[in-house]
């Protein structure tokens, strides 16, 4: 006569050494497992033993069942023991191999066995296995720096915040004499042709900001090297090398533009200079590859040029932070913080800056209202045109 054993399991209890289990071919007799044989490999019995009840026997004997015949049980606790896969007698290797499926062990060749055929490496993927060349973190504070310094440089915002106190304060500015509203980019995306067109043909005949903005940048940058005698007039490949050379030295990286962004009142005479020059050099760009049929007759240099440029140009858009994503609120907490929200409020409070709150949040991580539907906060970097709820105010108190 059996009984289910009334007692509870006691999941704290230490596991015991041996263990009784049952076969659904030999039912009058029990078979003593050591349970630390199953131990390393964990198989389906030993958690049935570790975490269900047992069955008691006429003789008060507790025991589990395995739901396996009597030879491919006593096979299995073998070749666990050995290591070596065994095959008993009245066991076939194919009924083996399945009870070993069912008990979810993965069999492969001993480590102190040579293999008998070559076989490919395990699997070296996933956050166990980084292939950064630099931990994220590091590349995060990089980020946050390089964002810093271009926001503390940044002469359009200098403007707006001298400004201030005399403009006619329109509610949709987000500035004061102290404090300005920041929205952090979405990036844009780079719009594929269809199957055989030219990319840079379709970039310029699609024209968008991002392309307009960094052209213009590269215009300012071209104009101060040729009026500071490092750059000829000519449009060479020798030319292109000297100037995307430079634009790529720049302590501001892909941000480097930052730098040139004076509103029209505020530029001096070079400036002006610099700036007209810019808009002739990218209505250049762009005419040469949208003319090219043309140009390749007269001038295949020329064409060349400006279509290195362009492809200079998406390869910073290409390499630059998407902002809005690093430091948005997706994956904050509670109280608005995340990692990065917080590499960027360091990086700012050492340049003098501080970040009072991000919309939705208040603290520099910590709960406010989010901005009224008329504000337009100012756009950092400036390249989209799309809105973005990555908008962070910041206090220049400390540096004005």
């Amino acid at each position: 006569m059996e009984t289910k054993s009334e007692n509870d399991v006691d999941m704290t209890a230490p596991m015991p050494k041996y263990a009784y289990v049952r076969c659904f071919d030999m039912v009058d007799d029990l078979v003593e497992v050591e349970l630390a044989i199953l131990e390393p490999f964990r198989p389906r019995i030993y958690n049935v033993i570790k975490y269900e009840p047992p069955d008691v026997d006429a003789d008060g004997r507790k025991f589990w069942r395995c739901g396996l015949p009597i030879h491919v049980f006593t096979s299995l606790l073998v070749s666990l023991r050995t290591r070596r896969l065994c095959v008993g007698k009245n066991c076939s290797l194919d009924t083996l191999m399945h009870a070993f499926e069912h008990e979810a062990i993965i069999l492969s060749t001993p480590f102190d066995t040579p293999a008998h055929f070559e076989r490919p490496a395990g699997p070296q993927r996933g956050i166990a296995f980084p292939t950064l060349a630099e931990p994220a973190v590091v590349s995060l504070k990089a980020i946050a720096e390089q964002a810093a310094t271009a926001i503390v440089s940044w002469p359009r915002l200098e403007e707006m915040l001298r400004t201030a106190k005399t403009s006619p304060g329109l509610p949709r500015a987000c500035v004061s004499t102290t404090r300005a509203w920041l929205a952090f980019d979405l990036k844009p995306t780079i719009d594929r042709p269809d199957t055989n067109a030219d990319k840079i043909v379709h970039l310029c005949s699609k024209w968008p900001k991002w392309l307009r903005m960094l052209l213009l940048g590269i215009g300012i940058t071209r104009a101060q090297m040729i009026r500071d005698g490092k750059l000829g007039e000519d449009h060479s490949q020798e030319a292109y090398k000297v100037l995307t050379t430079s634009i790529s030295a720049s302590p501001s990286g892909v941000l480097w533009f930052i730098n040139d962004d004076t509103p029209s009142f505020a530029r001096t005479g070079n400036e002006n200079m610099d700036y007209h020059g810019a808009q002739h050099f990218v209505q250049f760009v762009r005419t040469s590859i949208l003319g090219a049929a043309r140009l390749l007759e007269n001038d295949h240099g020329k064409v060349q040029f400006a279509r290195s440029i362009v492809q200079f140009a998406s390869n910073v858009l290409t390499n630059s932070p998407a902002f809005s994503t690093i430091f948005g609120p997706e994956c904050a907490d509670a109280n608005g913080g995340t990692v990065e929200r917080k590499h960027l409020h360091e990086s700012l409070r050492e340049r003098g800056v501080d970040i009072v709150r991000w919309t939705g949040t208040g603290g520099p991580s910590g709960g406010g209202a989010p901005l009224p539907d008329v504000a337009r906060p100012l756009c950092f970097p400036g390249l989209s045109e799309a809105e973005t709820k990555t908008v962070a105010l910041l206090d220049f108190s400390r540096v004005l």
